[in-house]
This record gives C-alpha cells, sequence and structure tokens, in this order.
C-alpha cells in the first residue's frame, strides 16, 4: 500500500466525486487532487502527517472536509479556491488553525 498520494495524482479528474482514502497514508501529494471539479467531500484519516500546496486547488463542487489528524502539516493554499468547502476539524487542531487563518468555514469534531 503507497503512503503518499503523489504529487497530481488524480489532476483533472473531472468526473471523480469520491474517493476513499486508506488508513496508513501518510501524505497527500502538491496538486494531487488540482481540478477535481465534481469532488463533493473527503475524509482524510489521523495517520496522515502532511497536505502539500496546492493538493485540492480548485475542486469547485468540493464541500466537506474531514482532518483527523490533530497535527497534520497543511501547507499554504492546500484548499486554494475551493469556496464552498467546510474544514471538520478537533478544537486547537492544526485544521481548525488553517482554517480559521484562512478564513473558511469550520465545525469542531467531538
Amino acid at each position: 500500500m503507497p503512503h503518499t498520494i503523489d504529487e497530481y495524482a488524480f489532476q483533472l479528474c473531472s468526473k471523480l466525486a469520491s474517493i476513499n482514502l486508506p488508513k496508513g497514508l501518510k501524505a497527500i501529494g502538491f496538486g494531487a487532487f488540482n481540478f477535481c471539479t465534481s469532488l463533493k467531500e473527503i475524509t482524510i484519516p489521523a495517520s496522515v502527517t502532511n497536505i502539500r500546496q496546492l493538493a485540492f486547488n480548485r475542486c469547485d463542487d468540493f464541500l466537506k472536509v474531514s482532518i483527523l489528524s490533530p497535527d497534520v502539516t497543511i501547507e499554504r493554499d492546500a484548499f486554494r479556491k475551493c469556496n464552498l468547502v467546510i474544514i471538520y476539524a478537533y478544537e486547537g487542531s492544526a485544521g481548525e488553525v488553517y482554517a480559521k487563518a484562512n478564513k473558511m468555514p469550520l465545525v469542531l469534531l467531538k
């Protein structure tokens, strides 16, 4: 099982509406889901330690991202131009910090 989704792995997969990321995944590469315009939601497993820059750039229909890792590094513009997305993250987590710093809607997980 790969531990990383390579950079640009799913770029321009405009019909990709959903994907299940495996437990044990460590990183989501630069531009991995760039322009996946039909992607609606994703759950990022607790095992992920890094979400690279532009990983989810221009996912126009993206509505929900659940970030289960409290300590993940989320690089600048990881969710660039995902105008409809709501971040679901734990209080005090990197996901919460990222959402607030980027003025993105946030729902705190319990």
